[in-house]
């Protein structure tokens, strides 16, 4: 079953994204184009390991763009600019993990506290949260009961 937040992404996301893409393939890909070309020089491609480097370099490089490809189709762009009365993607949040104390998580962006994807179990049980609201989230550790503190 297809997750609501799975595709949701903010602009920076987005932009490093981008970069990336175009690294890849204005780069990367005709960097690997030039080494399997002068490794097909070489001769016998059957015991040829500069080949089958340059292969296996491209397949990783193509399933990259690929998949880039494929976020940047698919994705959401959510805005930063969305307040502290509702956990979203963006969002700074403080809980009070029972039997932990406070803890702080960026939700689906770099930050100051514990960064976690936007598609994490604790991303999920806090997102559309407010201020106040109690979630369990299933950890591999077990359920977990966080008390939203703050919304930054």
């Amino acid at each position: 079953m297809a997750n609501e937040h799975e595709n949701l992404i903010t602009a920076e996301e987005k932009k490093d994204l981008e970069a990336e893409l175009k690294k890849l393939v204005a780069v990367k890909r005709p960097e690997v184009i030039e080494e399997l070309r002068i490794a097909r020089s070489y001769g016998d491609l059957s015991e040829n390991a500069e080949y089958d480097a340059a292969r296996k370099k491209q397949g990783i490089i193509e399933s990259r763009i690929g998949e880039i490809e494929t976020i940047l189709k698919t994705a959401t762009v959510v805005t930063e600019d969305h307040g502290r009365d509702v956990v979203t993607i963006g969002n700074t949040v403080e809980v009070k993990v029972q039997g932990e104390g406070k803890k702080v998580y960026d939700i689906g962006v770099e930050g100051k506290g514990v960064e976690v994807s936007s598609h994490s179990p604790i991303a999920e049980a806090l997102l559309g949260k407010q201020k106040g609201d109690v979630v369990v989230v299933t950890l591999p550790k077990g359920e977990v009961e966080m008390t939203i503190q703050k919304i930054i």
